[in-house]
C-alpha cells in the first residue's frame, strides 16, 4: 500500500463514521499499524472548521493522527491549513506537516504540504 510504503504510519485515526469510511479504514487498517480508528459522527460531511476542531483533540506526544473524511470539507481544511490550493479526490491522502505537537494550536498555525497520493496508488 503507498502509504505504508512511503512510511505513512499513523498513531492515531480520527473518521467519519459513514459506511464509506469505515469500510475504507478497514481495508487501510491491514496495511498501517495504527490504533482503533474513532468513528466521529461530526466528520460525516464536516466542514473544514469541524475538522480542526477534532485534529485539535488530538493530544500531545502524538505526531501523526489520519483524518477521514470528506469533501469539500477535507479539500478545505488543507487548503486552509497549508494556504496551497488542495483538491482530494475519492482515496486520495495527504500528507500535512506542522512544526511542534501542540494539536490544539494546529490549526492557527501555517502546515507544510508534504505530498499528495492520488487515490489510484493508495489501493492495495
Amino acid at each position: 500500500m503507498a502509504l505504508a510504503d512511503r512510511g505513512w504510519a499513523p498513531e492515531r485515526v480520527w473518521s467519519s463514521d459513514s459506511a464509506r469510511t469505515r469500510e475504507t479504514w478497514q481495508l487501510m487498517s491491514t496495511h498501517l499499524e495504527a490504533s482503533t480508528a474513532h468513528f466521529v459522527p461530526r466528520l460525516y460531511l464536516a466542514e473544514a472548521r469541524t475538522i480542526f476542531e477534532v485534529v485539535s483533540q488530538v493530544g500531545p506526544g502524538v505526531h501523526t493522527a489520519l483524518v477521514l473524511a470528506h469533501n469539500p470539507g477535507i479539500s478545505e481544511a488543507a487548503g486552509l491549513a497549508t494556504t496551497a490550493s488542495v483538491l482530494l479526490r475519492t482515496s486520495d491522502a495527504a500528507l500535512l506537516e506542522q512544526p511542534g505537537d501542540d494539536w490544539a494550536a494546529a490549526a492557527g498555525r501555517p502546515w507544510r504540504l508534504v505530498d499528495i497520493v492520488r487515490g489510484r496508488e493508495v489501493a492495495p
